[in-house]
């Protein structure tokens, strides 16, 4: 600590004071504390709140102390080299030790002629205050205390309790009380107004300037003002880097220049077959047939495309400068499908009126409209119209249908039941007729039954497209 006098030329140095819990030498056992109740009561504090407060060096420490009743105060400063100074009393305060009660007393007070300003050495620092309500004779423990201004002591910290016992064990144990305040102090931190910038590039030797003035090629390390700073990189054949770089005090700033080169853009040309195809160049349309396109340095994609053609992709890589050809011959799209025609066996097929063969088969034709005919004797032709798919197989099953005729039953009995090979098919009206319709071309054999009439089963042959009779005269029984 500082003790500046105001007044005088004369001032002492005196380091701060030791915090008490982390020096054995300075704990509260080491100074003077009174075992006994007292109701004299002594607070010491300093201008800064808060426990072990903190001071930086070039600021300005007061100390201000209050009494309960009547007292005289003294107060020391155990510094934290562990040295004793006497505060109060001092030849700088004005006043007397005599402090009354419930009086609050500041050091240095508004007509005080000195400050007390923290410089080094800096550390952990204690203000120790002894109130008494008889005066204390200080000389017999410190005899510099007589000489007016601060007084250092030759005691150390760690040996002032026993000589202040000294001093308040004549008196009573409740004439006297003590009270400490501890606080630290430390050096200014002062700001640091340059830095270190280092600027380095993908191009070796590329000049550099720094708020526009060259200062070296690539790579560089050089002091810089702190702040914000212009950097600029640039060499031939590439575009130039700029950055703002910030500089801060004591620290180094790392700027990585990765330079472009200055490119010239290329061209692709496309040649198309067939020659109206159309041409996209990364996906934008450019127009149909020969093309050539400007283009940037890097990959592109071609795409060529035509009606009834496989589309054309392609993706290129053009060099700065470079002219690319690209030769899109397209492949045209498969227009066959196939037919797939099942029929029973010696049926003949004809397609589009065009005879392809007998039996089932595969055949491969254009995509389109197809019109089927299978005949086969015996049975009616069957005609269909399929639509054949590129690429795709259509199926045809021909169920052809039996040829056939009509049977005529006429008989003698109303209601009398008729069966055709077993088969119901109806019975006889009161006209006397039963007409059966669509019979296969054939043999067959019909009954005819009625109730109380002799059953008669009879022989008959069908021809395609023609009507067979037979008369059933049934006798009765």
């Amino acid at each position: 600590m500082k003790f500046k006098a105001l007044l005088s030329a004369a001032f002492a140095l005196f380091s701060g004071f030791a915090f008490a819990q982390s020096s054995p030498g300075l704990s509260p056992q080491a100074i003077v504390v009174n075992p006994a109740p007292t109701s004299l009561k002594v607070n010491v504090a300093v201008n800064k709140a808060g426990a072990n407060p903190l001071y930086t060096e070039g600021e300005r420490l007061q100390i201000s102390i209050n009494v309960n009743q009547d007292a005289y105060v003294y107060a020391f400063n155990i510094t934290s080299t562990n040295e004793v100074i006497v505060l109060l009393p001092n030849g700088f305060s004005n006043g007397t030790p005599l402090m009354r009660a419930n009086e609050t007393r500041t050091f240095p007070g508004p007509n005080d002629r000195y400050t007390i300003d923290v410089t080094a050495p800096f550390g952990q620092e204690k203000i120790f205050a002894l109130a008494s309500k008889t005066p204390l004779d200080l000389s017999r423990v410190i005899p510099q205390v007589t000489s007016g201004n601060f007084t250092q002591a030759t005691v150390q910290g760690t040996g002032l309790a026993r000589p202040l016992a000294l001093v308040v064990t004549p008196l009573p144990p409740q004439d006297w009380t003590s009270d400490y305040v501890d606080f630290r102090t430390q050096a200014r931190v002062v700001a640091q107004t340059t830095g270190t910038l280092q600027v380095n590039s993908n191009v070796n030797g590329a000049q550099i300037f720094v708020d526009n003035v060259l200062v070296g090629n690539t790579s560089v390390t050089i002091p810089a003002n702190v702040g914000q700073r212009s950097v600029r990189v640039s060499a031939n054949g590439y575009s130039d880097f700029n950055q703002v770089a910030t500089v801060r005090g004591g620290q180094t700033t790392i700027i990585n220049a990765n330079l472009q080169s200055i490119v010239q853009n290329g061209t692709i040309t496309i040649l198309t077959s067939p020659a109206d195809a159309t041409v996209f160049v990364d996906n934008v349309r450019i127009g149909n047939g020969l093309q050539t396109v400007p283009v940037t340095p890097g990959q592109h994609t071609v795409r060529v495309t035509a009606n009834g053609y496989q589309d054309f992709n392609t993706t290129v890589n053009v060099g700065s400068g470079a002219n690319i050809t690209v030769r899109a011959t397209l492949q045209a799209i498969i227009q066959n499908g196939v037919l797939q025609i099942n029929v029973p066996n010696g049926a003949q097929v004809f397609i589009n009126g065009g005879s392809v063969g007998t039996n089932s088969g595969r055949i491969t034709v254009p995509a389109g409209q197809y019109a089927i005919r299978v005949v086969l004797n015996g049975f009616q032709d069957f005609n269909t119209t399929v639509s054949v798919q590129a690429g795709q197989t259509t199926v045809v099953n021909a169920n052809l249908q039996p040829l056939s005729g009509s049977l005529v039953v006429r008989s003698n009995v109303a209601n009398a039941r008729v069966f055709v090979n077993g088969n119901e098919v109806g019975t006889i009206g009161n006209d006397g007729v039963l007409r059966v319709d669509n019979l296969p071309a054939g043999n067959h054999e019909v009954t005819i039954v009625a109730p109380g009439f002799r059953t008669q089963v009879q022989q008959f042959s069908i021809r395609a497209g023609s009507i067979t009779e037979i008369f059933a005269n049934l006798a009765r029984i």
